[in-house]
């Protein structure tokens, strides 16, 4: 596979993005499945990712990181929460991780897309993931309270 130089989509061009780049979306995180939903489809899209890629997007309580099986079609990510979260870290490093699904490794990324670096990309501006009703900050403080 040839390195991958650049930050844009169209410097992707070893496989051609799949026009139905959906999957199966898994939101275990507080914020709302349509947004959540809205944002993975958008940069599975973007960056063409494999058809069929199966996504957990799940809640972490430090910083937004991922995981993603080297040429293969299963992705974690892991979003921060709230007060912590970042459009611009979040698109990037899920560019990161679709650059894995597509089959580059680490040596084989530009430093850009290996450190995940760079502005918000065209297809995440806007985007907004916001919390879903009734999920607030004490909620799992109370279940535990009353277990």
């Amino acid at each position: 596979m040839r390195r991958i130089r650049s930050n844009t989509p169209e410097a992707w061009s070893e496989i051609p993005p799949s026009r139905g780049a959906r999957g199966r979306i898994d939101n275990r995180t507080s914020y709302r499945d349509e947004d959540v939903r809205k944002f993975v489809q958008a940069g599975l899209r973007a960056y063409g990712a494999p058809p069929n890629t199966e996504v957990t997007v799940r809640a972490a309580p430090g910083r937004t990181r991922g995981c993603a099986i080297l040429g293969g079609r299963r992705m974690v990510l892991a979003l921060a929460r709230p007060s912590k979260w970042s459009l611009r870290k979040a698109t990037l490093i899920f560019r990161h991780e679709v650059a894995h699904l597509r089959g580059a490794d680490h040596h084989e990324m530009s430093p850009d897309i290996y450190w995940s670096r760079g502005p918000v990309p065209a297809w995440a501006r806007g985007k907004k993931l916001r919390r879903k009703s009734g999920a607030h900050r004490g909620a799992s403080r109370k279940r535990k309270k009353a277990r």
